[in-house]
């Protein structure tokens, strides 16, 4: 089930389409001039028992006050056109005779299909009565009905009581602009919904703002396509924001664009509530998630692909959690190559599904990190850049959930319960990656990558956790992963990447990959029935092994760090450090070139594996004279080459 599920499950009861305008008392705008002058309408100025209709490419401005209509439909025939333009004054949109028809007292903007209507607005006031929570049309904005709408906000304040909705039909289009002025859903009203069933698109720039007192909704319904975008000073506010919200197969397009302005969205922002598809670029201004729920979320329900990609100045708040992949199917990524991103609890990725993030620069901050957080997920992130602040853990494919108890309350799973492993993270898979020296790697707490610690569900059979620790080193090393209290690494796996040849170059170089000032060692608090660890139980890669080595030694002030050397035991010819001879090391060899001895023991080892010589091992015949015949070519260019 969804985890917001519950929170507008009955918006999908109130869908009411558009279509032909109902038969009952309405008058039509003849010609082009002002909304209080008789001679603009064919039965006389619309009144609140009298609706209007501005089609046939007629304009209709507001710019006194007192104006009043039941109902306002602008482009009601297909090929037909209609404008409103309101630049001072007042329009309210009420119906005082709840049995009469039409009982609808609402704007619509292209209100037929095929039909195009355009709403500008540059000062004044617009008030759309009606009943809260009533449905569609009642006390409602509607923007691209059936037909195509456009809306264009520079000044002024329109207030519609319960929502409005943007693009509702299949094939609807609608597009609103706000530069400037006010346009919100009242203090006791709901949604604001972009795309609903057709193509929406809501633009925010200038000193524009847009208010949902309840959500705002993106691609709303399986094959809607929604795109909000804000920009300047501009200001979004609402209590949700949802994406893709309750869409099943084949799911719903949005698109999310921040260069600037401020985006509150007060209990929760989540990305792919639903199936389907949701982007977001930011690049500038703030995301806040200050009260509440406090979630900021990439990708939350099954079926599910959210992608969110910062950059530049943009910063993201949360009072809770980031999250990414929530549920089972669900798969977040975060590109973060700028900004700052801030959770005031845990950040989780790959919560119950897939979470993958990747950054190159910019600022994360929280409290405890969770790689592979519930049952059967994975997460993985990459660090090349910036730089990572926990003033808690970071978990790495860890023996605990996010939603563990204390050590004194832990228990052993139990399958008579409910949840029988409530807080014990089974087939939970974690990959953290440092790549090169641009990271700056802070946990204050304590590096658990501890997926064979210390439950006896976990001492075999398929549940049992994994956690990578990958270092891929440059030109100039790795950076170290900086741990204030204890790392415990039982059960991890290291792996090591040197395609840069760093050892190569800096054969007698040492490494600190981690540093602990607590030291390496068990973590938690051990109870009846559990595997006592050592913290040191880690393993290299087996393709590492022959190649490098790891020492635990004392660090400098207390504690201990984990060192990385090269192997004594490794292959000539092995000349990115992975344990074998392959094309791999031909390539770091034409890169960052060669001795005529290095040549010659790659040519000679080609195809060994220092771990497993089986005869999996032996070369070729074919690969390895390609090979040699590639290093022969190699040398021929090198000879070539002109002095200088």
């Amino acid at each position: 089930m969804n985890k917001f599920l519950p929170l507008a499950a009955s918006m999908a009861a109130f869908v009411v389409l558009g279509g032909a305008p109902r038969a009952f008392a309405q008058t039509t705008a003849v010609t082009t001039g002002p909304w209080s002058s008789p001679s603009t309408w064919s039965a006389g100025v619309p009144t609140d028992t009298l609706s209007a209709t501005i089609n046939a490419g007629q304009t209709v401005s507001v710019g006194d006050s007192g104006n009043v209509t039941n109902l306002l439909d602008v482009g009601t025939a297909s090929g037909g056109s209609g404008t409103l333009s309101v630049t001072a004054g007042d329009l309210t949109i009420t119906d005082t005779d709840k049995v009469t028809e039409p009982n609808l007292p609402s704007i619509r903007i292209g209100q037929a299909a095929g039909s195009t209507g355009t709403f500008n607005m540059s000062g004044g006031s617009v008030f759309i009565d009606g009943d809260t929570g009533s449905g569609f049309a009642n006390g409602d904005l509607i923007v691209g009905d059936v037909g195509t709408g456009v809306m264009n906000m520079t000044g002024g304040d329109l207030t519609a009581i319960d929502e409005m909705q943007f693009a509702i039909a299949a094939g609807s289009s609608s597009t609103v602009n706000v530069s400037g002025g006010t346009l919100h859903t009242s203090t006791s009203g709901r949604s604001i919904l972009v795309g609903f069933g057709g193509n929406g698109a809501l633009n925010v720039s200038g000193a524009g703002a847009v208010t949902a007192n309840f959500d705002l909704l993106v691609a709303f319904q399986p094959g809607s396509t929604g795109a909000v975008s804000l920009a300047d000073n501009g200001s979004i506010t609402c209590n949700f924001m949802f994406s893709n919200s309750f869409t099943a197969a084949p799911g719903s397009t949005a698109t999310l664009t921040q260069t600037g302005g401020t985006f509150t969205s007060n209990i929760a922002f989540v990305m792919g509530q639903g199936q389907g598809t949701t982007t977001f670029n930011h690049s500038g201004g703030s995301v806040n998630i200050p009260v509440g729920n406090g979630d900021f979320v990439v990708s939350d329900g099954g079926g599910n692909t959210s992608t969110y990609n910062i950059s530049g100045t943009a910063s993201v708040a949360a009072s809770k959690s980031v999250i990414l992949g929530t549920f089972d199917g669900a798969n977040g990524t975060v590109n973060q190559t700028g900004g700052s991103i801030s959770a005031g609890t845990n950040i989780r990725i790959g919560a119950d599904g897939i979470g993958t993030w990747n950054q190159s620069a910019g600022t994360i901050s929280g409290v405890n990190m969770f790689l592979g957080d519930f049952d059967t997920s994975n997460g993985t992130m990459t660090i090349s850049g910036g730089t990572l602040n926990l003033s808690g853990d970071l978990n790495v494919g860890s023996e605990l959930a996010s939603n563990a108890p204390a050590d004194t309350e832990r228990q052993e799973p139990n399958p008579a319960l409910p949840f029988p492993q409530q807080g014990q993270a089974l087939d939970a898979n974690g990959t953290f990656i440092v790549s090169g020296t641009g990271g700056d790697i802070n946990v204050s707490g304590n590096l658990l990558a501890d997926p064979d610690d210390k439950s006896d569900s976990r001492k075999a059979g398929t549940d049992k956790n994994d956690s990578t620790l990958r270092f891929i080193l440059s030109s100039t090393g790795v950076s170290t992963i900086d741990v204030g209290l204890k790392a415990d690494l039982d059960g991890a796996v290291i792996d090591i990447n040197d395609a840069a040849g760093y050892f190569t170059a800096n054969p007698a170089a040492t490494l600190t990959l981690i540093s602990a000032a607590g030291g390496f060692g068990n973590v938690h608090t051990l109870l009846a029935n559990e595997m006592a660890g050592t913290g040191k139980g880690f393993a290299l890669d087996p393709a590492d092994v022959s190649a490098f080595n790891l020492a635990i030694v004392p660090r400098s002030g207390g504690g201990e760090n984990l060192v990385l050397t090269k192997g004594a035991g490794g292959i000539a010819g092995d000349m990115d450090g992975d344990g074998d001879v392959d094309g791999n090391d031909f390539l770091v060899m034409q890169r960052n070139g060669y001795t005529p001895a290095q040549l010659s023991a790659f040519q000679a080892n080609f195809g060994m594996h220092a771990v497993t010589p089986t005869a999996a091992a032996v070369p070729e015949p074919q690969a390895l004279a390609l090979v040699l015949l590639g290093g022969a070519a190699m040398v021929a260019t090198r000879r070539r080459q002109p002095r200088v």
